[in-house]
């Protein structure tokens, strides 16, 4: 168990398959007041073209020699380049008391990625790191932050 905050616990686990990591995780708000988790990030439909909730992206780097980071959240901007527009996640409110359990995949070998701002490497030109730590961060905001408003997302009926 990994508390995020006093109110809030994050629980991973990881499944280690012949070509992927699933990645398993609950989000617990033991708060007294809703949080909305930052976890579900706006994607397309390339069959209907439609907007929908992907629930599968995650930013991915490596943070130490051998420390890979998985951030479900705000993507960091690039340092190399101007961005016009920010992506921002769809926030899926947890009331108090509630718990979240969301899934995702990465396939094998494990590559840095944060595909709204660079487009993917060739495999050939990733250096190969062994990686020993896998750290999972998943960030939320609180419904008490002055001025926080929601409305409903067109993309889910949690959203």
């Amino acid at each position: 168990m990994e508390k995020i905050a006093e109110d809030i616990v994050l629980i991973c686990r990881p499944e280690f398959l012949p070509d992927k990591i699933r990645m398993h995780y609950t989000v617990s708000n033991r708060g007294s007041k809703d949080i909305y988790l930052l976890d579900v990030y706006p994607g397309g439909d390339p069959e209907s073209r439609k907007v929908v909730a992907d629930y599968n992206s995650v930013y991915a780097c490596l943070k130490d020699s051998n420390v890979a980071y998985l951030l479900k959240g705000i993507p960091p901007l690039p340092e190399d380049r101007l961005v016009y527009v920010r992506i921002m996640p769809l926030g899926a409110k947890l009331a108090p008391g509630k718990t979240i359990g969301r899934v995702f995949e990465l396939t094998l070998p494990l590559r840095e990625q944060n595909r709204w701002y660079y487009a993917p490497l060739r495999p050939e030109d990733y250096e190969a790191v062994k990686v020993k730590t896998l750290i999972l961060a998943v960030q939320f905001l609180r419904s008490t932050i002055e001025g926080f408003n929601t409305e409903p997302a067109p993309h889910g009926p949690d959203l």
